[in-house]
């Protein structure tokens, strides 16, 4: 086994943190190669490299703002002098950030394959396999990652187009679509973090892509960090969507004429709106950050999705889960002020630990819960309702939307899908649920 001193170059170590000293902005190119403190070898140089990023979320750019904060944070003037001796340009500087991540890469290759020979004798060779296979498969290699994003309303219309052919067989802030929610919350403010709260399938996916779709179509620039569906998902359901076709016909790429001209139209839309997605299934949240930032340099930025507060990888592991929940939740709040844009967070409801929901809610600006009757049962006609628990910019109190089962969408509620639809006068509304 390779000796874990042999995967060190303290030197590129070095040279990377004199070069952020030198010029802060850099931060953004070693994140773009997906650069952490957790990285470094050297335990001096990993904390001084995350007190120089936690500078770099909090807005405090300058090199002496910089300086500042490590010296009172105890780092030795000996050390800042030395890495601030010599100088770094961009191109020594690039090759070191590819240096240390690729040495941390295989440490961590030889650390899981010295865990692996540990349980040799533990476990068969078939399990062992797998592990390896997994391991591989979230490792990747260091590359500067020019695509971060893609533009959702291009992307779909080129794989529409191929199953397409195939299958011929004022509010203040963003407002959201939903006249009610934007009544109360006075729509989404610039550096507000704001949480909807729903149990597993309910529809929190389907609620946050159909705001980001009504969002999208009044000129908006939206994001969408999605820490649960791949790349393809998305499209799909956000096709559905916007097209009316069921989510199993697009999955299953089973469709009428009337769905070949529903799902054109809707290629045509979406192809021009600015509805971007970040398949963030192994982001770090500093990760999310390089990347959302270049996306509003590149294309501007109106709001932030992110789907969902329990997949969120932490920047750094801590001993407790009250305290990693502490750290994504002040870097989410401190990326809408950075950004200058609503963030609007998925969440579960952390029922079985209220404290941690607690937590949650004091670090959100608004607090959104969304029910809906479990599918099928007696009381599921269509309707869910949706509950401002916490706004600190204007009301709270419920409304109703009608969610449509078959494309996961939500939509307004109004007398006529309750009459069309259940046969219900508004009068006799009973949405209690």
């Amino acid at each position: 086994m390779v000796s874990v001193l042999e995967l060190v170059d303290e030197r590129a170590e070095e040279l990377l943190l004199a070069g952020v000293l030198m010029n802060p902005t850099l931060l953004g190119k070693a994140g773009e190669y997906g650069l952490t403190y957790l990285d470094f070898y050297n335990d001096e140089y990993r904390k001084l490299y995350n007190e120089i990023f936690n500078c770099y979320l909090e807005g405090k750019l300058s090199r002496s703002e910089i300086l500042k904060r490590l010296r009172k944070k105890g780092f030795s003037e000996e050390l800042i002098s030395h890495l601030l001796s010599g100088s770094v340009d961009e191109l020594t500087f690039e090759r070191a950030v590819l240096r240390v991540k690729e040495l941390s890469q295989k440490r961590q290759l030889s650390s899981f394959l010295s865990h692996m020979q540990e349980r040799l004798s533990l476990q068969d060779v078939e399990q062992i396999i797998k592990s390896l296979l997994v391991f591989i498969d979230n490792f990747g290699s260091v590359e500067r990652k020019t695509v971060d994003y893609y533009q959702v309303g291009l992307d779909i219309s080129d794989f529409a187009n191929l199953f397409l052919s195939a299958g011929k067989a004022q509010p203040v802030g963003i407002t959201t679509g939903f006249a009610e929610l934007d009544n109360l919350t006075g729509g989404f403010r610039k550096g507000e973090l704001i949480v909807v709260f729903g149990d597993a399938g309910v529809g929190k996916t389907g609620f946050m892509l159909s705001m980001a779709l009504n969002i999208a179509r009044q000129g908006k620039s939206v994001g969408i960090a999605s820490y649960e569906l791949d790349r393809e998902a998305i499209s799909e359901r956000i096709l559905s969507i916007a097209s009316y076709v069921p989510l199993s016909k697009i999955r299953q790429r089973a469709f009428t004429p009337e769905d070949v001209e529903s799902i054109t139209r809707a290629c045509a839309e979406l192809s021009t709106l600015k509805l971007f997605v970040f398949p963030a299934l192994w982001f770090t949240l500093s990760e999310l950050f390089y990347k959302t930032k270049r996306l509003k340099e590149e294309h501007g930025l109106d709001v932030l999705f992110v789907d969902y507060l329990q997949l969120i990888s932490p920047d750094r592991h801590r001993e407790t889960r009250k305290e990693e929940l502490e750290d994504t939740m002040r870097i989410l709040k401190r990326m809408a002020h950075l950004l200058s844009v609503p963030v609007v967070l998925l969440a579960t409801p952390l029922q079985e630990k209220p404290k941690e929901r607690e937590r949650v809610e004091g670090h959100a600006d608004t607090v959104i819960w969304l029910k809906r009757p479990k599918e099928n049962s007696p009381q599921d006609k269509g309707i869910a309702e949706l509950v401002v628990v916490k706004n600190n910019q204007g009301q709270t109190g419920r409304f109703h939307l009608a969610f449509m089962n078959t494309t996961t969408a939500f939509r307004e509620l109004t007398s006529n899908y309750l009459r069309n639809i259940w046969d219900i006068e508004e009068d006799d509304w009973d949405l209690d649920l």
